[in-house]
């Protein structure tokens, strides 16, 4: 192999003397020449160099400078520096830089020998670089969660497992715990850790202490307590620090748990088993038996020196061990490792699985063999529920239609499939597992092919994430759509090695979009056409798309013969699918399909899964040729007659589809209503004035509002008399708001109208407006928000009704009736009141002349007493019941805080009135309705909750009075009967009257909630 030399050097004389220097003992050389900075550049970007000698100036350049470009390059090569004119000082400045070496040119002799010991040093660089790698790789690999910590406990590099368990699983306070985190400062905040354990620990980073185990408990971040088994290795070279690692051990400590309730002597060894050591000489005699061999077998040391280790062994097994030892023990050959899965026996005579490693020791006199013995118990029942587990994963992929695939990436090998893959694809499992390319040639559909074979060449180059959907045909030509996602491993080289993914078959989820879209495809063509001739190629184009299908016809019922015509067709490009429409046309193919006419004789959506097996379909060689393999027929429906059939043909072989066929026959009857509705719209026009007409006998306008557009909205003529505006003005939505509305209601109607244009369904409300001529009228406004496809809204229709009339009238009536129950009221508390007052006066003193003349009859007399005392305050409550809210602005708060005690004291519920701050109300009417609502609503909540508590709440929120009353029962939805229904429909009658809104609607905690709110200015 010859040495690539790269020289910085401005003479090339010199550069001869260089060269020639280097091979003088027989190397071959290879050199190139530069004397500039950017030729030194490109030389090391282009080519590989095994050396650089530099010349310390040159006209245009310097070692110096050189050293620097070369550095920035990253190589790890030897640079050194030959020269005739460089200082001591200089020499020893270049090599503290970065420079190996300096030779001056008058001694050249010595440049070899410096070359190739520095190569031999930049090699054993290298070395210690991959191996540093391989060390950190192998310590990636670890399962265990591992650490390496300095002698001050800051972490200075984990392993991935490491960083795992700090952030999924690990203690809280591990959670943080990643390079450059003191671990020891972690383990002292924690409280998992005593004074004596971090002793410890400090011992170990110290140097002091040879490491320390133990096992702790904590709660992880799952919540759940884990065990694990903490581990502290001091590093040698007397650097201090040391490695820390925790292993999970939870599993293990649940099942020694469960194994020590019914075998506790087991269960004890089992606790404190570990690997055990047993060394022996060539004839299988013991000579050492660890503390960890005693608690696996039950012997002690002395009980089992100078024994043969097959007493170790069940009887079953020892003939096979008794027969191998002499054998490696007469072999002489080196021996690396022997292991064996046998039954042990431990000194109880109980038997268990352990495996048996043998290796050899070879001293200077004799040989010697070490055992490790290490219980494979738990390892056997986590192997038998790793095999219950694949078991259920196999169902699982069965039941969710799920498969699983790997295999080597660059070898292109066959993969190893799931049983599962096999039954999606319909691949025989004979067949064996086929390389991806066998994959995408004998199963993927021709249409998806190059984009599968682009994406897995994606994927195998640059290991980009695998995340596609497409169909496969199943070897019986039925199609179906999966989706496969994968994931690549790199290999040490860094580039993708090894591939693994799933497939799923979303057939059923794809139908379902492709429904869908279908749906709103149809609809949208539908509701944008103007008439049939319009809408019927974009209904063929809008069906046949999303079912990825060529071909679709209309076939229309003359009225008058009732024969079937083709008057539309569309189809995908392609001159094949052409000529099949084509042929189509012809009167003779038409009077002979079979298709079409039994749709209409049936009026039944028909379903050919394989047109070459059609009887009597004329169109079977063209069709063949156009590749379409089934169809799909259905009727234009309207009021039970067929007005046409829609014909569809697919390149794929497909079965019945039930949903689909359920859609078509909706899309039919939807189709039908379109025609008749074409034909019936010049009816509609001409009912249009006598709808008008009719708006201005029932005081009923119509409007539509643009939400973006004010300018767009329409009013009908009659909202406009309602108003007492000219009807050939213009009005939008603000001038309504802020010019019509009462100044009262305005915020209330504001509110509304916003609420819809944020998303809301509608409204329905009363307010008043003022006219032109200051006259006050009640409307009752009823709207509907129409919303785009993502929900907006973007118009609201609706009508505007007078009801003035009604409202004053039921005012009239209301207020009348509020006047007769307060004059009741009065005469009931100054009449009936009064006179039982006297009653219980008189009935007080005859009590007292009983008392000392007839002590016998004296506790029925206080009976009678008690009972005309109760019958005054009933009559008290009931007359205040009558004209519950006095005239005072306060007395709307005093009237509730009277309802609130009087039903604590009449009933089994507590109830509350809050209410933070005053609220002083001057509308009489407007009080007593809204104390009527809230009488309803406790009423309702004792008769109908059964809870325990009621809360009345009472606020003013400029520029709106709330009141809330709120139980604990069981919610609305249980509790309101027919009593109930009726309340509620009482009390929105009662707040429309004053012009306020009632919800009723689940309490916070549980229960029910009455909230009514008042627009009202205090």
């Amino acid at each position: 192999m010859s040495l690539r030399v790269l020289v910085v050097e401005d003479s090339e004389f010199d550069t001869a003397l260089v060269v020639r220097s280097l091979t003088r003992d027989g190397k071959k050389v290879e050199h190139l020449r530069v004397e500039t900075a950017d030729e030194l550049r490109k030389a090391l970007a282009t080519s590989p160099w095994d050396v650089v000698i530099s010349d310390f100036n040159l006209p245009q350049f310097s070692a110096n400078a050189a050293l620097e470009i070369f550095q920035e390059s990253g190589l790890d090569i030897p640079f050194i520096i030959v020269s005739g004119t460089i200082g001591e000082e200089n020499a020893v400045a270049l090599m503290k830089a970065g420079a190996q070496d300096y030779v001056r040119k008058e001694n050249l002799a010595r440049l070899a020998p410096v070359v190739q010991r520095e190569l031999q040093d930049a090699m054993i660089r290298k070395v210690a670089r991959e191996a540093q790698a391989v060390n950190q790789e192998i310590l990636s690999a670890l399962s265990s969660h591992i650490a390496l910590l300095d002698k001050d406990g800051v972490v200075v590099a984990t392993n991935d497992a490491w960083s795992r368990f700090a952030q999924q699983q690990g203690p809280v306070d591990f959670e943080r715990s990643g390079v450059g985190t003191n671990y020891l400062e972690v383990c002292r905040r924690s409280t998992v850790w005593s004074h004596e354990a971090i002793r410890d620990i400090e011992a170990v980073l110290k140097g002091d202490s040879t490491g320390f185990m133990t096992e702790y408990q904590c709660q992880c971040r799952t919540q759940q307590r884990r065990w694990f088994l903490m581990s502290l290795t001091p590093l040698t070279r007397g650097r201090g620090g040391a490695v820390v690692s925790h292993l999970d051990v939870t599993l293990r400590r649940k099942v020694e748990d469960q194994v020590r309730d019914r075998e506790a002597r087991l269960t004890a060894m089992l606790d404190t088993a570990a690997e055990g050591i047993i060394t022996t000489d060539e004839s299988g005699f013991i000579e050492s038996f660890n503390k960890a061999a005693e608690q696996t077998f039950g012997y002690t040391h002395s009980e089992v020196l100078g024994k043969n280790i097959s007493r170790l062994i069940s009887s079953s097994d020892q003939e096979g061990w008794e027969g191998d030892m002499p054998q490696l023990v007469a072999s002489h050959l080196p021996l690396g490792g022997v292991s064996r899965e046998v039954q042990g026996q431990r000194k109880d005579g109980t038997l268990f699985p352990m495996d048996l490693s043998l290796s050899e020791v070879r001293l200077p006199d004799r040989r010697i063999f070490t055992a490790f013995v290490r219980d494979i118990t738990e390892r056997k029942r986590v192997e038998l529920a790793l095999r219950e587990s694949e078991s259920n994963l196999a169902r699982a992929q069965e039941i969710a239609h799920v498969g699983s695939y790997t295999g080597d990436v660059p070898s292109r090998g066959p993969f190893r499939w799931s049983a599962q893959m096999y039954r999606i694809v319909g691949r025989d499992p004979q067949a064996g597992d086929p390389t991806q390319l066998e994959f995408i040639e004998q199963h993927v559909h021709p249409g998806d092919r190059a984009r599968v074979q682009e994406a897995l060449l994606r994927t195998a180059e640059r290991g980009d994430p695998y995340d596609v959907e497409f169909r496969i045909v199943r070897p019986d030509g039925v199609v179906r759509h999966v989706h496969s996602i994968a994931e690549t491993l790199a290999g040490p080289d860094g580039r993708p090695a090894r591939l693994a993914g799933t497939l799923q078959d979303i057939t059923a989820r794809k139908q379902v979009e492709i429904l869908r879209r279908l749906q709103l495809e149809s609809a949208r063509v539908l509701a944008a056409a103007q008439t049939l001739d319009e809408a019927v190629p974009e209904l063929l184009r809008a069906v046949a798309e999303p079912l990825e299908w060529s071909v679709g016809e209309f076939w229309e019922v003359d009225s008058d013969t009732g024969e079937l015509r083709i008057v539309k067709a569309w189809h995908s490009p392609s001159p094949t699918l052409a000529e099949f429409v084509n042929q189509g046309w012809s009167p003779r193919i038409v009077q002979a399909d079979p298709l079409a006419h039994q749709v209409l004789q049936t009026g039944e959506p028909l379903w050919v899964s394989n047109l070459s097996r059609q009887e009597g379909f004329p169109r079977k060689r063209t069709a063949a040729r156009a590749n379409l393999k089934s169809a799909l027929a259905f009727p234009v429906i309207f009021e039970g007659r067929t007005l046409a059939v829609m014909v569809f043909f697919s390149p794929d072989a497909m079965g019945p589809d039930d949903e689909l066929l359920r859609i078509v026959g909706t899309l039919g009857g939807q189709i039908g209503q379109f025609i008749d509705r074409k034909h019936t719209a010049d009816a509609l026009r001409r009912s249009e004035a006598s709808l008008a007409r009719a708006q201005e006998i029932a005081h009923l306008g119509s409007y539509e509002l643009v939400v973006n557009s004010p300018e767009k909205g329409r009013w009908s003529a009659e909202v406009f008399r309602i108003l007492g505006l000219p009807p050939e003005g213009r009005l939008s939505v603000e001038q309504f708001v802020q010019e019509m509305v009462h100044p009262e209601d305005r915020a209330r109607v504001n509110d509304a109208i916003s609420k819809v244009v944020r998303g809301a369904l509608g409204f329905d409300f009363q307010c008043r407006i003022v006219r032109p001529n200051q006259k006050v009228r009640h409307v009752k406004v009823v709207g509907e928000a129409v919303a785009a496809r993502k929900g907006k809204t973007v118009k609201i229709v609706g009508t505007l009704m007078d009801i003035t009339e009604r409202v004053e009238l039921e005012q009239e009536a209301l207020e009348a009736r509020e006047r007769e129950q307060r004059r009741f009221g009065r005469d009931l508390h100054d009449g009936l009141g009064q006179r039982l007052t006297a009653l219980e006066l008189f009935a007080q003193a005859l009590a007292s002349d009983i008392k000392t003349k007839a002590p016998t009859l004296y506790s029925q007399s206080q009976n009678l007493t008690h009972h005309l005392r109760e019958a005054v305050k009933e009559a008290r409550l009931l007359s205040h019941g009558l004209s519950p809210v006095p005239l005072e602005e306060d007395g709307l708060m005093r009237a509730l805080k009277e309802m609130a005690d009087g039903t604590t004291s009449m009933t089994r519920f507590k109830c509350r009135f809050i209410c933070r701050r005053p609220v002083l109300l001057k509308d009489v009417t407007a009080a007593t309705q809204l104390y009527r609502i809230a009488q309803e609503a406790v009423n309702n909540s004792v008769k109908h909750s059964r809870g325990k508590t009621i809360r009345i709440l009472m606020s003013y929120r400029a520029p709106r009075i709330e009141l809330r009353v709120e139980d604990d029962g069981v919610g609305f939805t249980e509790s309101g009967g027919d009593d109930t229904g009726m309340g509620l429909r009482v009390m929105k009658y009662r707040a429309e009257m004053i012009g306020a809104t009632l919800e009723a609607r689940p309490a916070p905690r549980k229960g029910l909630s009455i909230m009514c709110s008042l627009w009202k200015a205090l």
